[in-house]
């Protein structure tokens, strides 16, 4: 079976002990009146105070828009970014979801065959072009332990003894929720149907190089042709219509079983690089007229018995104008990871990672041609 490069890559780190945290719950309309309370109040207060709230239902692009113009900072306005990213995997509300009727199975395959050809044509046909790939990087740090000794002691008069008494203290350092941890931007290209960084191929080479933190691999091709084609071969059915930006959107609920499965996951632990293809499921969001892919969803059902425990993965597309003609590029993803990270002091940590990425300043890639008259 053919394993391909859409994968996600990423390096252990140092360990500290698991504790449990909790956060509130709230739906994107409680979201909403809670932060029409934060006006007037300090930046980083906001921020913390959006690290203890949890979505309970995935936020659209334009409300999350306007939510973050009445924020007070950038601190405030990265908290609420990393609420929308662990929400993008949810069910929508339910005043997304439209209540038309769905369509018959002859309209549902037609709709995945055009989908399939809107595939092939965009891999087969895209120009060569390059954009500028920029990542918010997320984490968290969870609680861990440290130790303290303190000394006292004396000497006893009547009888010329010393004494010397040893207490120790276990202080816990507390959780800090995902926060911003810094910004990268790196130039990506396609030619010739190959995602590039840089001279490096993103391909299935990656797999076996070491990996440098936290990152993905395939927006831009491998994740339609991949997800698609074993979506096909396993389960896929009708979810529900949802309203898109412009207009009715058909989405698709699918899974693939392990054994199955071409989503790689690469984890490197000092030097050893584990290799995982775990089952998986997920939605395709489809535009009915035209079978474009406008949003995928990859949720991996990792074996409880791996130290991934979340692995998922999301890309919106969008028209992008390149050369004067409209293609459908990706705009937007995410990237979330839970995995355990072990270390000989400090035990075993659940850590959580996330990525935001946007792709912007698209541009072809054109060689100029000069033509120089004959010099004598």
């Amino acid at each position: 079976m053919r394993r391909i490069v859409f994968l996600l890559l990423l390096a252990a780190g140092l360990a500290s002990p698991f504790y449990a945290q909790k956060t509130k719950p709230m739906s994107a309309a409680q979201m909403e009146q809670w932060l029409a309370g934060v006006h007037g109040k300090a930046d980083e207060k906001v921020a913390k105070q959006l690290g203890g709230l949890e979505l309970t239902e995935r936020v659209n692009p334009a409300l999350l828009a306007s939510w973050q113009a009445n924020l007070p900072g950038n601190q405030s306005r990265a908290a609420l970014t990393a609420l929308a990213d662990l929400s993008a995997f949810l069910d929508p509300p339910a005043a997304d979801q439209l209540a038309a009727a769905p369509p018959d199975l002859k309209a549902q395959g037609a709709m995945l065959s055009s989908a399939i050809d809107y595939v092939v044509q965009t891999l087969t046909k895209l120009p060569d072009f390059y954009a500028t790939r920029t990542t918010e990087h997320f984490q968290d740090t969870p609680a861990y332990e440290t130790l303290s000794t303190h000394e006292s002691g004396g000497c006893r008069p009547s009888n010329g003894g010393c004494y010397t008494n040893a207490r120790n203290t276990i202080n816990v350092v507390p959780y800090e929720p995902l926060h911003s941890t810094g910004q990268t931007s790196v130039v990506v290209s396609y030619r010739d149907g190959v995602e590039m960084r840089g001279a490096q191929k993103m391909d299935r080479s990656l797999i076996n190089q070491p990996a440098e933190g936290f990152t993905t691999a395939g927006e831009f091709g491998p994740i339609l042709s991949v997800v698609l084609d074993d979506a096909m071969h396993n389960t896929i059915a009708w979810g529900y219509w949802e309203q898109g930006a412009q207009g009715k959107v058909a989405v698709f609920r699918y899974s693939v079983p392990v054994g199955q499965s071409s989503y790689a996951v690469a984890l490197q632990n000092g030097a050893r690089n584990e290799k995982l293809f775990p089952a998986y499921h997920g939605e395709i969001a489809i535009d009915p007229a035209s079978g474009a892919i406008l949003r995928i969803t990859v949720i991996a059902n990792p074996d409880p018995s791996l130290d991934v425990k979340q692995s998922e993965i999301l890309v919106e597309y969008a028209a992008v104008s390149l050369g004067g003609k409209d293609y459908i590029c990706p705009v937007k993803s995410g990237a979330l990871l839970k995995s355990i990270i072990k270390d000989a002091q400090r035990g075993h940590q659940l850590r959580t990672r996330l990525n935001d990425v946007t792709f912007s300043g698209y541009h072809l890639l054109r060689g100029d041609v000069r033509i120089l008259p004959e010099q004598p």
